[in-house]
């Protein structure tokens, strides 16, 4: 069985992301180091010179986690934070309703993974795998939800436009009620409900029931878990959010850094903006705009001038929040931080912001595209190679599979049609020459026939597909509900199922096997045979 792909050969991700994978000396200047284990003694020293505050830090997160009681081996790694040796892994993601779907916690296996590596590798120094909590984020559909199959959704029907970490889990008692029924009778769905229950029907925020989620499901590996949404941290970031108000460093260098990706022909995940805050309000999170000498926060009456956003700045830092592109810089100026751990889209926007981290003299992490799996049943394994293909091929466009299934099944002896089109451009070529000395007025004709020809030869070129294509359609209608099967909604498995699906029937042997496959620096996509009695 094949269990590997490597990601630049899957149409799942971008042409700059395939061209960072593949190291193409044309984006050089869009990241620092490319990510190997050999390349990390670099960055930490590149690290090593820039002032964090440690102390601060440190001191915020053991105020995160006073009511957690069983966080013995996370609390070790905050007081590691302390000391210079004493370095970060990090992946982020938004606050979704019971960790959304799968691909949430491929990322955060991936940075526990590579700390043990590195950890491995280099002892002299400490690894600490943190998850940055997107707790000032307002898209409240993109999180209200999680899917345990294909069509069954459980939300959480809220109207939310504030930053999502303050909202508070009262009323999601009923979900609760409407999950008991679909997880008593699994192996480990009692297990399940205790976790959704101790984290969201304790009477918390968003932010902290993510908390004692993720907490309940990786404490056994040190994970520190994150709220950036903190007046002492964003004290820190005072300075950089002075100078971007001022001189709107963000917009000026992402807008010439896309000028340079679009003449290259490759894709820009985000625009800037001229300020790329927003500004929170308790039950508001919204951009703030420059109009000529004032700055504006949209929808509202608020007004700073120059000097007046200065002292807000000073009084208020945590009513400031950063935007997709500002929060990469507020990440990596408090954190002792190597590596960023993400999915395509996020790696394609960190390429944008190499210009920024340059211009305000921040060390750039390497960027890591996190680990990706499909989950595949013996069954369908059996049935799929039953057909010809193999496992490699699950992740494959449609159409690529039917392909592959009418060429291994046609006749040996299809003719090359594009050769036969050429050989009758090259028949008709002596005719041509021939007229031009004859009547020039004729070769229209002539180049017409021709024509007429080709389209008759494409046309029973198509009947011919066709026909192949009834021949063998019992093949490919099993195969396409095979394929149903593995990209639940048309989607891949991993951005749409939650790990409930396949935590309910494994239990912690789920996360093990990830922890077990995942190679963070492989950049490869695994296929993952579920046990036997297993399925979804």
């Amino acid at each position: 069985m094949d269990t590997r792909l490597k990601f630049q050969n899957l149409h799942f991700f971008s042409k700059l992301v395939k061209a960072y994978l593949n190291q193409n000396e044309l984006i050089f200047s869009l990241y620092n180091l490319f990510p190997t284990l050999e390349n990390f003694p670099k960055v930490i020293e590149f690290k090593s010179k820039q002032a964090i505050d440690r102390d601060n830090l440190v001191q915020v997160l053991n105020t995160q986690y006073a009511s957690i009681t069983d966080a013995g081996l996370t609390l070790q790694n905050i007081e590691k934070l302390r000391l210079d040796n004493t370095f970060t892994i990090t992946t982020g993601h938004q606050l979704n309703l019971f960790s959304g779907p799968l691909y949430f916690i491929y990322k955060i296996v991936s940075t526990i993974k590579l700390t043990h590596q590195l950890q491995l590798q280099y002892p002299n120094f400490n690894f600490v795998p943190v998850y940055w909590m997107a707790t000032e984020d307002h898209d409240w559909d993109e999180i209200n939800h999680f899917n345990i199959k294909d069509s069954h959704q459980i939300k959480w029907n809220n109207d939310v436009d504030f930053a999502v970490g303050t909202v508070h889990t009262d009323g999601l008692r009923n979900i609760m009620e409407e999950l008991k029924p679909i997880w008593n009778s699994d192996d480990f769905g009692s297990e399940l409900l205790n976790m959704f229950e101790a984290a969201y029907l304790k009477g918390y925020s968003l932010s902290d029931a993510t908390r004692v989620l993720v907490h309940q499901l990786f404490s056994q590996y040190g994970l520190v878990i994150l709220d950036a949404q903190d007046r002492l941290l964003k004290k820190s970031f005072i300075p950089i959010m002075k100078q971007e108000m001022d001189q709107q460093v963000v917009f000026k260098d992402v807008i010439q850094t896309n000028q340079f990706l679009k003449e290259n022909a490759f894709e820009t995940q985000v625009n800037p903006r001229e300020i790329n805050f927003f500004y929170l309000t308790q039950n508001a999170r919204q951009r703030i705009l420059k109009e000529a000498d004032l700055f504006k926060v949209n929808h509202t009456d608020i007004v700073f001038t120059t000097q007046e956003m200065e002292i807000e700045l000073e009084s208020h830092p945590e009513r400031f929040s950063p935007n997709v592109l500002m929060r990469p810089l507020y990440q990596e100026s408090i954190l002792p931080n190597l590596a960023y751990i993400g999915g395509g889209g996020e790696i394609n926007y960190w390429l944008q912001l190499k210009g920024v981290f340059d211009t305000f003299q921040i060390p750039f992490p390497m960027l890591v595209l996190r680990n990706s799996a499909l989950w595949v049943t013996e069954k369908q394994i059996r049935k799929w190679e039953k057909l010809g293909l193999s496992t490699t091929d699950m992740l494959s466009h449609s159409q690529e599979i039917a392909n592959l299934i009418i060429n291994q099944n046609e006749p040996q002896n299809k003719p090359d049609f594009q050769e036969l089109e050429n050989d009758l451009k090259q028949l008709i070529n002596p005719i041509e020459n021939w007229a031009v000395h004859v009547d020039p007025t004729l070769i229209p004709g002539i180049k017409g026939t021709l024509q007429k020809q080709l389209n008759e030869w494409a046309h029973w070129e198509q009947k011919l597909q066709r026909s192949l294509k009834k021949k063998n359609s019992d093949a490919l209608e099993r195969a396409e509900i095979i394929r149903a099967e593995l990209y639940p909604n048309d989607s891949l498995q991993e951005r749409f199922l939650n790990f409930s699906v396949f935590y309910k029937d494994m239990g912690g042997a789920f996360i093990r096997q990830l922890w077990n496959e995942f190679d963070p620096l492989a950049f490869e996509f695994k296929i993952l045979k579920l046990p036997n009695s297993q399925k979804f």
